[in-house]
C-alpha cells in the first residue's frame, strides 16, 4: 500500500514556484529561529539575533534555490513531469533537509564560532528534520490527495461530455466522411525547402514535438500514419490558427479536439486520449480552464 502511494503521480514544481518555495523556506526558518530562539540561540545575548536568524534564512534560500534550478538542468530525464511521483517529491525534500542542515552548520561555524565535528553535524541534521521534514511531508501528502480528487472529478465531468459527443459521431468509415468533406485543406509547413503536409482537418489527429522536428499523426486510407517534418510546434499551431478545434494543450503537443475520446485526471492534471491511436496526451495546468471550456 505504501509503495503504491509513493508511486502515484505528483505535479512537478512550476518555474514560478521554484522562486517562491525557496523564499517561503527562508522566511519560515528565519522567523522560527528569531521568535522561538531554540537550540541554545537564546543564550547568545551579545549577538544581534535578527541578523543571525536572517543569515540562516539566506543560506536556506540559496540551498533550495540552487537545488530546484540546478538539478533539473543536470538531470532533465529524471525531472520529467510524466515520471514525477510522490516518492520522488519526498526524496527531494530529504535531500533539501540534508543540504540545508549541512550548509547551515557551515554558516554557524563561520558566524557563531561553532565547532565542526560529527556530533555537531548530526545535531544540525536533527534540528533541520524537526523544523522542516514533518510539516513538508504532511503537506506533500495532503496536496497529492487534494489535487487528485479535484482533477479526477473535473476530468470525469469533461469525459461525460466527450463520450456524449462521440456516441453520436459516425466513426465507422472515417475516410468516406473525409473525402466528401467541404472543409478546406490545412497546410503544415516544413522548413529547409521540405515538402509541406496538406490534410483535410478531420484527417489530423495530433502533433507532437520531437527536438527540431514534429511528428504529425493523421489518417490515410483508414490507417493511422506518422509523418516527420522538420518544423516546430509553434509554426504548426500558427498554420492551424483559423481552426478552433485544433488546440495546443501542452508545450509539446497539439491535438484535434474532435478526436478526443476520453479524459482522465490525476494529481498532475488532465490527460486526453486520442481516437484511432489510443495515445494519451497531457494538458498543461495553465490551460485547464481553457480545455474545460473547449470540451
Amino acid at each position: 500500500m505504501i509503495t503504491e502511494f509513493l508511486q502515484r503521480p505528483y505535479p512537478l514544481i512550476s518555474p514560478r514556484s521554484r522562486l517562491l518555495t525557496p523564499l517561503a523556506f527562508a522566511v519560515f526558518i528565519s522567523l522560527f529561529l528569531f521568535v522561538f530562539q531554540p537550540f541554545g540561540l537564546s543564550r547568545l545575548d551579545n549577538r544581534p539575533m535578527v541578523w543571525i536568524a536572517a543569515g540562516f534564512g539566506v543560506v536556506t534560500f540559496l540551498v533550495v534555490f540552487m537545488e530546484m534550478w540546478a538539478l533539473p538542468l543536470l538531470f532533465p530525464a529524471y525531472f520529467k513531469e510524466s515520471n514525477w511521483t510522490v516518492g520522488r517529491e519526498i526524496a527531494m525534500v530529504v535531500l533539501d533537509v540534508f543540504l540545508i542542515g549541512l550548509c547551515n552548520q557551515l554558516y554557524a561555524v563561520w558566524a557563531l564560532g561553532s565547532s565542526l565535528s560529527l556530533g555537531t553535524a548530526m545535531w544540525f541534521q536533527a534540528v533541520t528534520v524537526v523544523i522542516a521534514v514533518l510539516p513538508v511531508t504532511i503537506w506533500i501528502l495532503y496536496k497529492q490527495l487534494r489535487l487528485q480528487k479535484r482533477y479526477m472529478a473535473e476530468a470525469k465531468a469533461m469525459d461525460a461530455h466527450v463520450r456524449e459527443r462521440t456516441a453520436v459521431a459516425d466513426r465507422s468509415a472515417p475516410d468516406e466522411t473525409i473525402q466528401d468533406s467541404p472543409l478546406p485543406m490545412v497546410t503544415i509547413p516544413a522548413e529547409q525547402a521540405g515538402e509541406p503536409l496538406q490534410l483535410i482537418p478531420q484527417q489530423l489527429l495530433y502533433i507532437a514535438a520531437a527536438d527540431n522536428y514534429i511528428k504529425v499523426y493523421h489518417l490515410e486510407e483508414g490507417q493511422v500514419r506518422q509523418t516527420l517534418l522538420r518544423s516546430s510546434l509553434k509554426k504548426a499551431a500558427a498554420g492551424l490558427a483559423d481552426h478552433p478545434r485544433f488546440f495546443r494543450c501542452h508545450r509539446t503537443f497539439l491535438v484535434n479536439l474532435d478526436h478526443v475520446t476520453e479524459v482522465s485526471g490525476n494529481a498532475q492534471g488532465y490527460k486526453l486520449q486520442l481516437a484511432y491511436t489510443g495515445d494519451w496526451v497531457p494538458v498543461s495546468r495553465s490551460l485547464h480552464d481553457e480545455i474545460r471550456q473547449k470540451l
